[in-house]
C-alpha cells in the first residue's frame, strides 16, 4: 500500500507499507473496503534474531547486526545509538528483533520505529536531525488552539505529510485561550503551548467526499 496525499502541486508520500488484513463491507449500494496495513509489516512481524556474542563487540554493532535482519525495510536515519565504550560481555540474544531492538531502547535511551519503509532511530530527548522543524500557526493551517499536556502539547493542523514520529515541529500560537485539557489540578511547567516538540504520535484524517483533512499531533517538548 502506497498512500500520497497533498494540496494542488504539492503532494508527498504519507504511508508505505504491507497488507495485514482486509474486511468488507456492504450498506445499502455502498461496499466498503477497509485495510489494515503495517509499515515494515512483514519485518515487524516475523523478523528474528539469533546469535552470541562475544565480550570484544560494541553495542552499536550489536544493534546493526539486530538491524540486518530486517529484509523488506532499509535503515534509514540513526543518530540516537549512544557512543559509548560498553560492550556484550558473552551474551546470547534470541526471539523477536522487535523486542530485543526494544530491551536496547529501554536501556540505552533511545526511540525506534519504521517510518515508510526505514528504521529510524533518534534519542528520547532529540528529534531528528537534518530536517528543519515543521511549522505550526495560523498561517500554516493550525485548527484551534493547542492543548497543553504533562509532557508537552497537542495540536491539530491541516494535512501535512511532513509531520512523522521523531521529527520536531514548532508552534506559534498568539492565542491567549490555551486549553489546559485534564489538567486543572496539576503542576504543569508553562501555560503557553509556544515552543518546540518532537512528534510522539499523529493522526491523520481524510476523506476525498468531504469534510476536513487533518493531522492530529501529539508533542513531547523539547525546550524548557
Amino acid at each position: 500500500i502506497i498512500l500520497n496525499v497533498g494540496y494542488e502541486s504539492d503532494v508527498q508520500l504519507l504511508f508505505k507499507g504491507e497488507v495485514r488484513n482486509i474486511f468488507q463491507s456492504k450498506n445499502s449500494i455502498d461496499r466498503t473496503i477497509t485495510v489494515f496495513a503495517g509499515d515494515g509489516e512483514k519485518d515487524w512481524q516475523n523478523a528474528t534474531f539469533n546469535k552470541t556474542f562475544t565480550e570484544n563487540v560494541t553495542i552499536r554493532s550489536a544493534i546493526e547486526d539486530v538491524l540486518k535482519t530486517f529484509k523488506n525495510v532499509t535503515t534509514g536515519s540513526i543518530e540516537g545509538i549512544p557512543q559509548i565504550a560498553d560492550k556484550l560481555r558473552g551474551q546470547s540474544l534470541s526471539g523477536s528483533s522487535k523486542d530485543i531492538l526494544d530491551g536496547f531502547a529501554d536501556e540505552y535511551g533511545f526511540n525506534w520505529s519504521i517510518q515508510n519503509g526505514e528504521v529510524i532511530i533518534t534519542p528520547i530527548d532529540k528529534p531528528m536531525q537534518g530536517d528543519e522543524a515543521v511549522l505550526i500557526n495560523v498561517a500554516t493551517g493550525m485548527v484551534g488552539s493547542p492543548t497543553i499536556t504533562e509532557i508537552g502539547a497537542n495540536v491539530t493542523t491541516l494535512l501535512n505529510p511532513k509531520l512523522l514520529p521523531n521529527r520536531a515541529f514548532k508552534i506559534e500560537s498568539v492565542n491567549a485561550d490555551v486549553q489546559l485539557g485534564n489538567l486543572f489540578f496539576r503542576k504543569i511547567k508553562k501555560t503557553s503551548a509556544q515552543g518546540l516538540y518532537k512528534v510522539q504520535e499523529v493522526i491523520f484524517k481524510g476523506d476525498s467526499r468531504e469534510g476536513e483533512w487533518t493531522s492530529q499531533v501529539k508533542g513531547i517538548t523539547l525546550n524548557a
